[in-house]
């Protein structure tokens, strides 16, 4: 059994421990047989089962859509067995509601894409022709170690784009061969998003300034 002991820390207790302290018989074992049992491990943060996907979202992937669109590569991983709420928690339900309200289901990836078109909308407001970017999305599903490219499933070709990893000649790793499409809005890129597990999807902003203004990295996922 695992329980949050505070925002910081869950504890994990064996079965047999876990069922006598809930009033089930205690089954009788050696010291030595049973071990330790019960334990407590640190994380940066801990959310309980009535933690709301708004409160999730807000403490773990906000700051990271912040320091993206300051020119940084972020990224935000689900991992665990089937059936633990990667997909909930990454998609979510309720996607035709308002990112910005705490009381709907809506996952973490339609929120963070909400939040990027949103300030880089506010961005181009403020700056106007001094300033432009570009959206573009990708998805990728790892299946039985192949890579299947997810957008080209749409290509009016027809043709399954081979995708492979590797290194460029500045040693970053890329994926070569993925297609990349231009998205504008929010709604363009959850059409395009179905979470399987387990998939990447991943989102490039390209942005331009002109020479008065303070250069920004061109372009961050």
């Amino acid at each position: 059994m695992i329980q949050a002991t505070s925002s910081t820390s869950v504890s994990i207790e064996s079965p047999s421990n876990a069922l006598a302290g809930a009033g089930a018989p205690a089954v009788a074992t050696s010291t030595a047989a049973a071990g330790p049992k019960k334990q407590t491990f640190n994380f940066d943060q801990v959310h309980p089962p009535p933690a709301s996907q708004y409160q999730l979202f807000e403490s773990t992937a906000r700051p990271l859509v912040s320091r993206f669109l300051e020119g940084f590569n972020c990224t935000v991983l689900a991992y665990g067995q089937t059936s633990s709420g990667k997909t909930y928690t990454m998609t979510g339900v309720d996607l035709d509601s308002d990112p910005s309200d705490p009381n709907t289901g809506m996952g973490i990836v339609p929120r963070a894409v909400s939040s990027i078109f949103l300030t880089a909308r506010k961005t181009k407001e403020e700056r106007g022709t001094s300033w432009g970017y570009n959206l573009k999305a990708s998805f990728i599903e790892i299946y039985n170690e192949d890579l299947i490219d997810l957008l080209s499933l749409d290509d009016p070709a027809g043709t399954r784009r081979e995708v492979q990893i590797r290194e460029d000649k500045e040693g970053h790793i890329i994926w070569g061969g993925l297609r990349e499409v231009n998205v504008k809005n929010t709604y363009e890129v959850m059409r395009s998003v179905s979470m399987i597990s387990p998939a990447a999807f991943e989102i490039l902003i390209q942005s331009q300034q002109s020479s008065e203004e303070r250069n920004i990295p061109p372009a961050n996922q």
